[in-house]
């Protein structure tokens, strides 16, 4: 059972929480009422969420009302799919966070952390969001010398995350050190090649292969020095599952709506990778940065459903 942890409310002041903005009538009666049953489960496990539940203002215009939530988000037969969504994270700040995985956290079982805000925040945020119920996927993409690699696993699980990514690139040394380094509570994630790479960026630092080829070869470099997921572009999903079968936990970034592509060349839509083979989907900002990031999640796991 994980351990409960307190958030550091010493040096953080509970003000300063941006609130996430989400849809909301003036006309429904029940709103506050509903916000604080949604936070129910937080009561009591910090200072910032006693905080949060005492604000007017958060429980009329922030956090997730019922005029923003169809009835089936909350259904228990929801939490199938809500476990394969992660969330990234693409906060600059601990209140950021915390804001947002307070308002999502019906609606993906996952917050990934990213190199951002835990060189910013460093571990405390990691804990703050534990503490909001959300499970943690720490993205760090580890990739130094064996030692530092496995020192930093070993780390990286004294803070309860239950996923942790490091580079496959950094070789055969590297990949069995991180994972002599990891108890079985957490589960490594070798990163393949990133989304934001095309054949002219793998040219360019000397790899003379196409995408899906050293995306391949770098999954069974690591399948067969004992890994037991891999980040991957939807893109190479056929090939990696052919590979490595469905005993390997395959984690897909770039996940977008629609055309929204931004600085990642290869994406794909969340029902096109899970019918690819994809078994958790990673999405950021066409839900964090959305007018109203929980209406944004419930349209995506309608999606995914569908």
């Amino acid at each position: 059972m994980r351990r409960a942890r307190q958030l550091d409310s010493e040096n953080y002041s509970t003000d300063d929480v941006t609130p996430v903005p989400c849809a909301h009538s003036s006309e429904n009666p029940c709103a506050t009422a509903l916000t604080r049953d949604y936070l129910h489960p937080l009561r009591g496990c910090s200072s910032v969420v006693e905080h949060l539940l005492a604000k007017e203002d958060v429980a009329s215009s922030s956090l997730v009302t019922r005029s923003s939530l169809s009835p089936q988000v909350l259904a228990r037969d929801r939490r199938t799919t809500m476990d394969k969504l992660i969330v990234a994270l693409d906060a600059e700040t601990r209140a950021e966070a915390i804001s947002l995985a307070l308002a999502l956290r019906h609606f993906a079982g996952w917050m990934k952390i990213g190199l951002q805000l835990f060189t910013f925040e460093g571990p405390d945020v990691v804990r703050a969001v534990r503490d909001t119920g959300a499970r943690v996927f720490l993205d760090l993409k580890l990739h130094d010398i064996p030692s530092t690699v496995g020192a930093a696993v070993a780390s990286a699980a004294r803070l309860d995350v239950e996923m942790l990514t490091f580079h496959l690139l950094g070789g055969t040394e590297m990949i069995r050190a991180a994972i002599a380094a990891a108890p079985s509570s957490l589960l490594l994630l070798g990163v393949t090649v990133l989304t934001s790479a095309d054949a002219a960026t793998l040219r360019g630092v000397g790899i003379d292969d196409d995408l899906s080829r050293q995306a391949g070869r770098l999954a069974k470099l690591g399948i067969d020095n004992g890994v037991r997921g891999l980040v991957a572009s939807a893109h190479e999903l056929p090939l990696l599952r052919q590979l490595c079968g469905r005993d390997v936990k395959l984690i897909v970034p770039g996940i977008r709506a629609g055309r929204d592509v931004q600085d990642q060349k290869r994406t794909m839509t969340a029902r096109d990778a899970l019918a690819a083979g994809a078994d958790y989907l990673v999405i950021g900002r066409p839900v964090t940065r959305a007018p109203d990031p929980a209406a944004a999640a419930q349209k995506l796991l309608e999606e995914m459903e569908s």
